[in-house]
């Protein structure tokens, strides 16, 4: 019955249109929000299988948190008992013994700080050219590539020649000399702020 009521509803509607609506309902309207609307249905179907799964597994998952806390709870009192008993076997006297004690230990000089065992270094124990595995006889200079008292002055003078060439100083002088520099801008900037509030003050005075 609804159905033959919406279907003379509908022609009676249609007879009794205009041409200029008939043109518009004929007329096929493109949707430009296709991908958004897949995109809503997608979401909510994962959160409608979501909580289906949850509704059907909640008893599962009670139990895994239960078990879960459990295990958390007793990992948390054998701690606790842990630390308890380390506290009422603890010695006020005794550790203030062996702190003296330890205060007064003499490190030797084949022991660590640490009180482990210190191996010797491999200076110590062998030569340079041992270590590279050279002949016997050969032997390295240990010098080479500094210059020699001849060559010193003229390697000073080709240094002196290339700082005052790039500008080139000692990071000291440099730090102290840019930090002479910002408290002397500093004492500048002080009392430039000094007379204007003196002028300013002076102003005031006058105009009253």
């Amino acid at each position: 019955m609804f159905g033959v009521f919406c279907r003379s509803l509908r022609a009676a509607l249609l007879s009794a249109a205009t041409p200029a609506v008939m043109s518009q309902m004929g007329r096929v309207q493109r949707t430009t929000s296709q991908p958004r609307i897949l995109r809503i249905r997608r979401r909510r179907m994962r959160k409608m299988k979501r909580r289906r799964r949850i509704n059907r597994d909640w008893y599962q998952y009670k139990r895994k948190h239960a078990k879960k806390n459990a295990t958390a709870e007793a990992l948390f009192r054998t701690r606790m008992n842990e630390m308890l008993d380390e506290m009422n076997r603890f010695e006020p006297l005794d550790y203030v013994k062996q702190t003296m004690r330890m205060a007064k230990w003499e490190w030797q000089t084949n022991v660590a700080p640490t009180g482990r065992k210190k191996h010797p270094h491999w200076s110590t124990l062998m030569s340079l050219e041992e270590l590279f595995g050279l002949e016997p006889g050969t032997r390295i200079d240990k010098r080479y590539g500094l210059p020699s008292l001849e060559d010193r002055p003229l390697v000073d003078k080709l240094r002196e020649d290339y700082c005052k060439h790039y500008w080139v100083q000692d990071p000291v002088e440099m730090v102290a000399q840019r930090r002479a520099e910002g408290m002397r801008m500093l004492g500048e900037g002080t009392e430039q702020g000094n007379a204007k509030e003196s002028v300013g003050r002076h102003g005031d005075d006058t105009i009253v």
